[in-house]
């Protein structure tokens, strides 16, 4: 994984998984900043109160349940009524 890597959140919700680009990866590559997107394409940048933090993406989140993906087809997901796991694609290693 690496900065600008598009990710999603596999583990969590396989139908309706988080989509986020990698802002930043800590030097331990276990953390990293995330800018959420809606399955639509709307940039959300934060999803937890900011509480005076930054708002354009969420600070320092643990990697170990996101995944590597292909640059997501926005206007599939949007389409899907219910459930757009099936349309995100892994990244090949």
């Amino acid at each position: 994984m690496k900065n600008n890597d598009w990710v999603a959140r596999l583990g969590a919700d396989t139908n309706m998984p988080q989509i986020a680009k990698v802002k930043y990866i800590y030097p331990d590559g276990d953390v990293a900043d995330l800018i959420f997107y809606s399955h639509t394409g709307e940039k959300l940048g934060r999803v937890s109160p900011a509480m005076g933090g930054p708002k354009g993406f969420e600070p320092a989140c643990g990697l170990d349940t996101w995944v590597v993906i292909k640059e997501p087809k926005f206007d599939k997901l949007a389409e899907a009524s219910w459930g757009w796991g099936h349309l995100v694609e892994r990244q090949a290693a």
